[in-house]
């Protein structure tokens, strides 16, 4: 449908809504007259005047009573009450809503109370352990450097029992010799077989201070250098150590079990960290 057909049927539709509005309109205001009455209106009727037969007869004296003027009554003014403020009286509190906040108060403080006693004790147990931990160390610590002293005090007597041996020599006129030799090795057989090890740090370990260096002894003629590994805690304490093949040059059980022992033996200064690593290179050579 094009939009011509389409504006001509829409004026059509209007034209038949304005003829069918004007009929409704038309037939309402006939309505008013197509209804009648039942019964019909009577016929009004008409009023006639036959006069007043007193009036004018002109027996009536004239009232020569004066009027008596009369005062009005004053009108009382309406006393003006003011409203007096109801007095709010408060609701009385109910005491069973009053028990039960009460109650209700006290079971809080009460688990207030219990939360606050359990942490005390949490806190006091944790305490108590710190304290037990730290006596512990403090007893290894010195159980370890009267090792260590004990250790140094034979290795110092073994040491000054080698240096008088060595004072007197085997010569054949009873005085102080080398055997014959102007560069020989005074009392040459007690030395045989001492193998000695110093040790040096390195790795992660290089900006940590050595407290404490055990001295390295050994009955064996064995040689060669082996690296171990360790970690150390905050007090300075070697806490792991094991063997390990970088770096090392020997394999033999018995000189990676003495270093690994005298890896642990070392005293470092205190750091900022719980763990660090880092390694400890052993030499292992004869005397």
């Amino acid at each position: 449908m094009s939009q011509e057909e389409k504006d001509r049927e829409d004026r059509k539709k209007g034209v038949w809504f304005s003829i069918g509005y004007g009929i409704v309109l038309i037939g309402i205001l006939f309505i008013p007259l197509l209804s009648y009455q039942y019964p019909p209106p009577e016929q009004e009727g008409v009023l006639v005047s036959y006069g007043m037969p007193e009036v004018g007869q002109g027996d009536d004296l004239p009232d020569t009573q004066q009027e008596v003027e009369v005062e009005p009554e004053p009108v009382a003014e309406a006393e003006v009450v003011e409203p007096q403020p109801e007095e709010v009286v408060p609701p009385e509190p109910d005491d069973n809503i009053v028990t039960s906040e009460v109650e209700e108060e006290i079971k809080i403080r009460e688990q207030q109370e219990q939360k606050r006693q359990k942490e005390d004790a949490e806190r006091k147990r944790l305490e108590e352990l710190e304290r037990q931990r730290k006596e512990a160390e403090a007893a290894e610590r010195r159980r370890a450097e009267e090792e260590a002293r004990k250790k140094q005090e034979e290795y110092e007597q073994t040491k000054r029992q080698f240096g008088e041996m060595l004072g007197g020599g085997r010569g054949d006129n009873q005085r102080a010799g080398n055997q014959g030799a102007t560069d020989g090795d005074p009392d040459a057989q007690r030395l045989e077989g001492i193998t000695s090890g110093s040790g040096m740090v390195g790795g992660g370990l290089g900006d940590r201070g050595v407290l404490f260096e055990p001295a390295i002894d050994d009955q064996s003629q064995r040689t060669g250098r082996v690296v171990v590994r360790v970690c150390v805690n905050a007090e300075g304490e070697v806490i792991s150590a094991e063997y390990t093949q970088r770096g090392s040059t020997t394999n033999d059980g018995h000189l990676r079990q003495k270093a690994i022992e005298s890896a642990r033996r070392f005293k470092f200064s205190q750091g900022d960290v719980d763990r660090q690593c880092g390694t400890i290179t052993i030499d292992f050579r004869l005397e």
